[in-house]
């Protein structure tokens, strides 16, 4: 994954490609309209690096020997 996120959707795409995540969990629909108001891009990011390093679903995750960080089990 490219290190330079600049955009909202850019974290939005790379969470769905490294961990499944849905992209309709972070953007409005007809019935839900505050999602986006919620996942701003800084909480996206903290998010993300979260995810990346381990920190949320530890308990789905294994060492990447070669990157170092814990990742979501595939």
């Amino acid at each position: 994954m490219n290190n330079t996120m600049n955009t909202r959707e850019d974290v939005i795409n790379a969470l769905v490609t490294e961990f499944g995540e849905k992209t309709a969990s972070f953007n409005n629909n007809e019935r839900t309209k505050s999602r986006e108001k919620f996942w701003t891009f800084n909480r996206l990011h903290q998010y993300y690096w979260n995810l990346k390093c381990g920190m949320i679903q530890t308990y789905r995750t294994q060492l990447n020997a070669k990157t170092g960080y814990y990742e979501l089990k595939k």
